[in-house]
């Protein structure tokens, strides 16, 4: 998982480590509070994999902070560094995003990290911009016990092979997850499936991660 954490590590965008919380993640007292936010973590991996996190403060968001370095340290992809041949301590800021419209149904348990890069206006193909196409494409994936996704393929389309072929490629190097776990607690591989609409112009709704139906 190194490698996978350093490509989000560098993506351009400064939430590419915000971890959308689902719904059916929060805890009961939260959800009945009906509680909000943006909870910032701070992660400390030790040279042997040991993680500590911290996430400052108490307050109204106690509830969630103490929910989200839980959420983090049961499904935990966070690695040590690699230097000269050695792993050595590393540290990470991600943000836990609270949201009680999130709905993480379509990652089978899986939760998504970084999902607004994972697929960018940017990734538009040049032919298919000149040709002004549009459409929408669902792809279907496998998610492995360790947050990344295989077994990519298109479910269905209604545009042409010019936008359909780049989803796959790019969701696999880019998309990460905190993994689904299973009935005893350990990470578990899932399935899930992911929609986007491609348009020739840059607005808001365009060149988004899709968040459900």
């Amino acid at each position: 998982m190194l490698l996978v954490l350093a490509l989000v590590i560098m993506a351009p965008d400064p939430e590419s480590l915000v971890i959308d919380a689902g719904t059916d993640l929060y805890p009961a007292e939260a959800l009945a509070q009906k509680l909000e936010g943006d909870v910032p973590v701070k992660l400390s991996v030790a040279a042997d994999g040991a993680l500590r996190c911290f996430a400052p403060g108490g307050g109204a968001m106690a509830l969630l902070k103490r929910a989200s370095c839980e959420l983090i340290a049961a499904r935990d992809i966070f690695p040590p560094r690699m230097e000269q041949g050695k792993l050595v301590p590393a540290d990470y800021a991600v943000v836990v995003r609270w949201k009680l419209a999130t709905s993480n149904r379509q990652f089978g348990g899986a939760v998504p990290v970084g999902r607004a890069n994972w697929i960018r206006y940017s990734d538009y193909p040049p032919i298919a911009k000149h040709q002004m196409l549009t459409g929408r494409v669902r792809i279907t994936y496998d998610i492995t016990a360790q947050g990344r996704p295989e077994n990519c393929r298109i479910d269905r389309t209604n545009t042409t092979q010019a936008l359909a072929g780049e989803m796959c490629p790019l969701f696999v190097q880019r998309a990460v997850f905190l993994p689904a776990l299973a009935p005893d607690g350990k990470p578990r591989a899932t399935s899930g499936w992911f929609n986007l609409d491609w348009c020739w112009i840059d607005s808001p709704r365009c060149g988004q991660p899709d968040t459900g139906e």
